[in-house]
């Protein structure tokens, strides 16, 4: 369970430190510049003054969205303030407007909503690529090959789905009330002369029941108004703060009861004393790592020998039929043989055998695509690798990626697939073999 913990830990990291970089790639936004607006700029300088930030964030903006928002965003030691061409025009029509979502979005930089935000947002976003989405897979692969009881499966699933209503429920519920946080803090420096109330008055109602809030990311704006009059309710707790915090212990208790219960090791988590009842566990076969490594690097080296004789034969062919093989053949038969390395090593490793034969798959493209370019350049030369019309960053690139990547996607079905299977028929051979010998034992018993 910690490994898992720390698992999801590690993804939720990488989501968060690259989140802002893709967000600014998704949206197309570019540094607000004082030569695009600068009275823009100025204004926003000032805001930073006005409130005491004393690192201002990296203004950006996308010039052709012509929706009125703002947005902050960032991870740790470089923050962002995201605003649209809409916004920008309404400092020209409607500065106090603009002032008041200008110091809501530096609100939230003020108060450190941006690392708690996106962190959280990570946190679910890892939690269903890390633990969902494998826990759901692995649900047929648990009772085709090892025979699990699907009122296990169900005990578990029903854990699962509500722990992952939790975390959704719980990221939602945190990005609401950041924004409720973010408006009061704004309509402190704002004033009571300011726009924030205007502003939040004009925000689209939501649609639905109140039943459907715990789903939306955002406070409906009524909230948000009556929020601003009376602070008292950010700090109550309501029947579904109390109601998750209950459903959060009920599933963590049955964890944390194996992780301090004596039995859970060889000593207590609790007391560090030695259990009186020692931890047996089955014993499992090895991981092969280095078996999947050397079958790759054959596998790639094999390609190499077969491409090497394939293209010194074709270059007496033709150059077009040359340049086919180089951009097609040569990536269609690297994609079977990393294949069949994945084949190879999935059938014979009795424990991950996928695993293993998707990295032997990938050290063997990874050869195989070196072995490739170093082929093309000795029997094609410089004049087709190297062309002016066909850059040489980009054709190696293309190269490398069309071998790897299209090895990749056929070994990765391959690989699952010969791994299951051969679990299939070792257990199918284990319980021939277990049956033969009672009846070898028995017919031994009745002969005595």
């Amino acid at each position: 369970m910690l490994g898992g913990v720390t698992l999801l830990l590690v993804v939720a990291s990488l989501i968060y430190w690259f989140l802002p970089t893709w967000k600014i790639r998704r949206a197309k936004l570019v540094p607000l510049s004082a030569e695009d607006a600068p009275e823009v700029v100025a204004c926003l300088a000032d805001l930073c003054r006005e409130i005491g930030l004393s690192h201002p964030p990296v203004f950006v903006w996308n010039p052709l969205n012509p929706v009125s928002s703002g947005l902050a965003f960032g991870r740790l030691g470089r923050y962002y303030v995201a605003l649209t061409g809409g916004l920008v025009t309404q400092f020209y029509t409607d500065r106090p407007a603009f002032r008041a979502m200008m110091l809501h979005e530096l609100a939230h930089l003020r108060n450190g909503d941006v690392d708690k935000t996106y962190f959280t947002v990570a946190i679910w976003r890892a939690f269903v690529a890390a633990a969902l989405v494998p826990f759901v897979i692995s649900w047929p692969l648990a009772v085709s090959l090892i025979g699990k009881p699907w009122g296990d499966i169900l005990n578990e699933g029903w854990r699962v789905l509500a722990l992952a209503a939790l975390v959704y429920l719980t990221r939602n519920a945190v990005l609401r009330v950041r924004e409720t946080y973010a408006d009061v803090r704004a309509s402190v420096w704002d004033g009571p002369t300011g726009a924030l109330c205007r502003v939040l008055e004009t925000l689209p109602r939501p649609k639905g029941g109140r039943w459907r809030d715990v789903l939306r990311v955002h406070p409906d704006p009524g909230e948000r108004r009556r929020a601003l009059d009376d602070t008292d309710r950010l700090f109550r707790m309501g029947f579904w703060d109390a109601f998750g915090t209950g459903i959060a212990a009920t599933i963590a208790f049955q964890n944390v009861d194996f992780l301090l219960s004596p039995s859970a090791s060889g000593s207590s988590w609790a007391f560090l004393d030695p259990s009186p009842q020692p931890l047996v566990l089955p014993r499992q076969a090895p991981l092969r790592p280095g078996l999947a490594l050397t079958v790759g690097v054959i596998g790639g080296m094999i390609f190499c020998v077969l491409s090497f004789i394939i293209s010194f034969g074709l270059d007496f062919a033709g150059f077009e039929i040359f340049v086919a093989w180089m951009l097609f053949g040569q990536a269609a038969l690297a994609a079977l043989m990393q294949a069949g390395v994945a084949a190879v090593v999935a059938a014979w490793v009795k424990r991950l055998g996928g695993l293993h034969g998707l990295f032997a798959a990938f050290v063997a493209g990874c050869v195989m695509a070196g072995g490739a370019l170093v082929i093309d350049l000795l029997i094609a030369g410089t004049e087709v690798i190297l062309a002016p019309s066909f850059p040489t960053a980009f054709s190696i690139w293309f190269e490398v990626t069309i071998v790897i990547n299209g090895g990749t996607l056929l070994a990765l079905p391959t690989a699952w697939g010969v791994s299951a299977l051969a679990g299939w028929v070792r257990q199918t051979a284990a319980v021939r073999s277990r049956r033969t010998a009672e009846k070898a034992s028995i017919t031994h018993r009745l002969l005595n």
